[in-house]
């Protein structure tokens, strides 16, 4: 099998960092941005603060999250991790595909639905309630970010794997 040399790892290492970082960084924004346009603003600030929201998502969130996919498909190619041999890098795969419908379908998807509601319904006054079902979204994106930040960093064994000495930490 043809691996990455040291330095190749360690450039893609370093890239990926940052990505997820500013992956992670971003939606952790994006629910702190929406909680202020759910929470202080009045529907005319809400309707212009809030088409933001997908607009932030497709200028940062995605072209952090495709580096990070992209990176993870060279490293389960061109590494020793590759996809399944690890049950963690198997795991941070699975938990990706949950963040991503997580973003289509809850942050991205909730909030079209919200502002399509108040131009249909001529809704006067938006509360927190009104996106509760975009903060359980964006809430399931930020937990598992999390949880596969910490993955990435502990690196969980079990009695069966032995992890050996990788050109990457």
């Amino acid at each position: 099998m043809v691996y990455l040399p040291a330095n190749g790892m360690k450039l893609m290492m370093i890239i990926h960092i940052i990505a997820a970082q500013i992956w992670f960084g971003a939606v952790m924004c994006i629910f702190g941005f929406a909680f202020y346009c759910f929470n202080n603003t009045g529907i005319e600030k809400f309707m212009v603060l809030a088409p933001m929201i997908p607009g932030l998502y497709k200028m940062v969130v995605l072209p952090a999250a495709l580096v990070c996919i992209i990176q993870g498909i060279i490293y389960g190619i061109f590494s020793k991790w590759g996809f399944k041999k690890f049950k963690w890098v198997l795991a941070k795969w699975i938990m990706a595909i949950f963040v991503v419908l997580f973003t289509g379908m809850g942050g991205i998807g909730q909030m079209f639905m919200i502002l399509e509601n108040i131009q249909k319904n001529n809704i006067q006054n938006i509360t927190l309630k009104d996106g509760k079902m975009f903060f359980i979204f964006m809430a399931g994106q930020i937990i598992l970010l999390c949880i596969m930040t910490i993955i990435s960093i502990i690196k969980p064994k079990n009695k069966k794997e032995k992890i050996e000495k990788h050109t990457i930490v």
